[in-house]
């Protein structure tokens, strides 16, 4: 894992994260998942083309929810829970 000096005292999530190499970053998921910070569900391993996109897309709606209108903010809850009882 990434070295740090003992004179520092606070070393942000990001100065962290851009010292591991990829190696410590798949361990650092695993850790992450391991102690359910994360779901497992939601890392995907090597995503295409069209998992970026979607994952992009979703982090768009939840940043401006408040965007929304009551009828797209249904429709995306009934998507939800469609989904959830297929699982």
């Amino acid at each position: 894992m990434p070295d740090f000096q003992a004179d520092e005292f606070y070393v942000s999530p990001s100065e962290f994260v851009d010292s591991c190499n990829s190696k410590e970053i798949k361990q650092l998921i695993e850790c992450l998942m391991e102690d359910g910070h994360i779901n497992q569900n939601t890392v995907i391993q090597n995503p295409n083309v069209h998992d970026v996109i979607f994952e992009e897309s979703i982090d768009q709606i939840k940043k401006s929810r408040d965007l929304l209108t009551l009828e797209e903010e249904d429709y995306i809850n009934n998507i939800s829970k469609r989904i959830k009882y297929l699982r």
